[in-house]
């Protein structure tokens, strides 16, 4: 695991300075491209690529019980999402040259508790999301992954 790597505490700084080195070497193919949350911020999201993933990263402020992290990821999570799907961020997105979301990560160093899965695939609930937002101009298909797992392809 990469973090057995790491030197020291992390923060929420070097969390996204790392994962935005690792995008940048996955992702070069599809041109990643970091956003700085300065001016105006980052309308959500750390970076994106030209094939539509778009990815978030958070980092605990501290050590959390399992129940409070899990309460601190999904909220961040349901945050997030729905920031995604609201016309204010979608202009903004728009505006950074952000294309169609074709799929959202949510990079975190760890997590201990599977209802976090668990919450993750009530987002994916396609049907819903299209019904809620089919006249949206920046989302088509969501393809939530934390970390490693293997999302759903089969939709």
């Amino acid at each position: 695991m990469i973090l057995e790597f790491i030197d020291g505490p992390l923060d929420g700084d070097s969390w996204e300075k790392l994962c935005n080195s690792c995008y940048r070497i996955k992702y070069q193919d599809e041109h990643f491209t970091e956003i700085p949350a300065v001016h105006g911020g980052d309308a959500g999201i750390e970076g994106f690529t030209r094939a539509g993933r778009v990815y978030q990263c958070y980092c605990p402020e501290r050590e959390y019980s399992d129940d409070e992290l899990y309460d601190h990821l999904r909220d961040k999570m349901t945050k997030d999402i729905n920031k995604l799907t609201s016309q204010k961020y979608a202009k903004r997105l728009k505006e950074m040259g952000v294309p169609t979301i074709k799929e959202w990560h949510l990079v975190i160093p760890h997590y201990r508790d599977s209802r976090i899965i668990a919450h993750a695939e009530t987002k994916q609930n396609v049907t819903e999301m299209i019904q809620r937002d089919w006249n949206h101009p920046s989302i088509v298909l969501w393809g939530i992954r934390i970390n490693e797992s293997q999302g759903d392809h089969d939709f």
